[in-house]
């Protein structure tokens, strides 16, 4: 599922070839993928409009028209975005394309149809709509706040990075990272954390999601002491060259170091 430094990176790629170009038809492929609007409300809204801004927040991406309303984008399991030149380029299954006057397209790809795209008139009354916490990235969660949401969570640490109501954007593979880094168990109770690993939880958090962006979220480039490239059951630990193993927490699939990611590191 597309994380935190897969959506910058869509962010980042509308940035680049979208902005400031004038919509000139919008092709909905399969409306499943979209929200509560229509087709016909979302082709009368965007068409003839320029794509004027793009934010991130957690695993959602905004794009702000020219006329003040959103785009919203959620990518489900295997969401992405592609532009591209001729529609015989298109992939295909992409469910959503924005033709732009110029002949180019941005194309909303899913698989599965998990994801969803909508239009809000508000990008941040979206955001609290859904009681989204800060994101993981935001200077505004500093170490501090961080440690305040540690001390009042319940549960395992996994689970505490995972929930979006309370930070956004960090998902299974990605808390599996952080956690490896910070040599920590995921079914560690976060109750009786000191200061100290939580000062690191929070260190390796923004570490693993920075350098995971500037890698372009692909996994073939991130470091190799990293779990992710060993993210396999019979593979092994990039430190200390003991198995990976898999177990399952709250129906998911994580992955460990069992010799590295004591319960009582």
């Amino acid at each position: 599922m597309p994380e935190l430094p897969d959506v910058e990176i869509f962010k980042r790629y509308v940035a680049r070839t979208s902005l400031n170009k004038r919509v000139e038809s919008v092709t909905v492929r399969n409306a499943k993928i979209l929200g509560k609007v229509s087709t016909k409300a979302l082709g009368a809204t965007v068409k003839g409009r320029r794509f004027r801004a793009v934010r991130r927040h957690g695993k959602y991406l905004f794009i702000n028209l020219d006329n003040s309303k959103w785009l919203t984008m959620h990518f489900g399991m295997s969401g992405s975005l592609h532009y591209f030149k001729s529609v015989d380029e298109a992939p295909e299954f992409d469910r959503l394309i924005f033709t732009f006057s110029d002949g180019y397209h941005l194309g909303y790809y899913s698989v599965r149809l998990l994801g969803r795209v909508d239009l809000v008139d508000n990008a941040t009354q979206f955001i609290m709509s859904k009681n989204l916490g800060e994101d993981a990235l935001d200077p505004k969660l500093t170490s501090k706040t961080f440690e305040e949401l540690l001390s009042s969570a319940k549960g395992t640490v996994k689970s505490f990075l995972m929930d979006q109501t309370v930070i956004g954007g960090i998902g299974n593979i990605y808390s599996d990272e952080i956690l490896f880094q910070a040599r920590l168990h995921p079914k560690r109770k976060v109750s009786g954390l000191d200061r100290n690993t939580m000062d690191r939880i929070y260190g390796k958090m923004r570490g693993v999601l920075m350098k995971a962006i500037e890698c372009g979220a692909d996994s073939d480039r991130l470091p190799r002491s990293y779990l992710i490239p060993h993210r396999q059951k019979g593979d092994h630990c990039p430190r200390c060259g003991g198995p990976i193993t898999q177990i399952k927490i709250g129906g998911r699939s994580s992955y460990i170091c069992t010799q590295c990611q004591g319960m009582h590191e």
